[in-house]
């Protein structure tokens, strides 16, 4: 995915709904950005039910820079109230005069046994 917001312009750019059974899971994803401003980024969210519902993982993708970096998190889907989730990626666009690009290259959601 290319990623491209002027500056202080941002929101999610994409969105994934997953059936997730509760359990621990490992949420990793590969990217850049071209961007120095340390506010600027884009997060990938995992919320339960909703895209507004409660957060189950937030990773920020703080990769600086054209060589691809790796992120990851550990979460976990709770028993009750999340048969389903929305994987979205928020860009958090510059305050100043830069505008924010980067490329997911992978995002990648797998069980974990941690």
């Amino acid at each position: 995915i290319d990623f491209h917001a002027q500056p202080g312009i941002g929101g999610i750019v994409a969105s994934q709904l997953l059936f997730l059974t509760p359990g621990k899971f490992l949420l990793r994803s590969i990217s850049n950005r071209k961007v120095d401003d340390e506010q600027a980024m884009g997060v990938w969210e995992i919320h339960c039910e909703r895209r507004d519902g409660p957060a189950v993982a937030i990773l920020p993708m703080r990769a600086r820079g054209e060589n691809p970096q790796e992120f990851r998190t550990l979460f976990a889907v709770p028993p009750e109230q999340c048969s389903q989730q929305w994987l979205s990626l928020n860009l958090r666009a510059a305050q100043g005069q830069d505008e924010l690009q980067g490329m997911v290259r992978s995002v990648r959601v797998d069980h974990s046994s941690n």
